[in-house]
């Protein structure tokens, strides 16, 4: 499924993240590489491109730890059976839904 990553209110990439696994498969379109999480982005022939991995590795940094108490519960609960997929499947925790199949990624 695609969705924004904003900053703020500032959309800063379209991606593509695989509903199976909760990582981003794809990095669609950069609209603003500065607002990128630091250590995601490279420079390569004058070019500046976001590092898929990097920001895979960003991006379940942001996910609750599996150690923490009562999440197998939690994740039992919401159907769910990593707390990596909380990301996607969680609004509350990084996600604002908008209008349509449009999704929003809170940084």
């Amino acid at each position: 499924m695609e969705y924004t990553l904003m900053h703020k209110n500032l959309p800063v990439a379209q991606i593509e993240i695989d509903e199976e696994t909760g990582s981003i498969s794809k990095i669609i379109e950069i609209f603003h590489e500065e607002h990128l999480p630091v250590g995601t982005v490279y420079t390569i022939h004058h070019e500046t491109k976001a590092q898929r991995m990097a920001l895979n590795h960003w991006w379940t940094g942001r996910s609750i730890p599996a150690s923490r108490s009562g999440i197998r519960e939690a994740l039992d609960e919401l159907g769910v059976y990593d707390t990596a997929l909380l990301l996607m499947h969680c609004m509350g925790l990084n996600f604002q839904a908008t209008t349509g199949y449009d999704q929003q990624v809170r940084m």
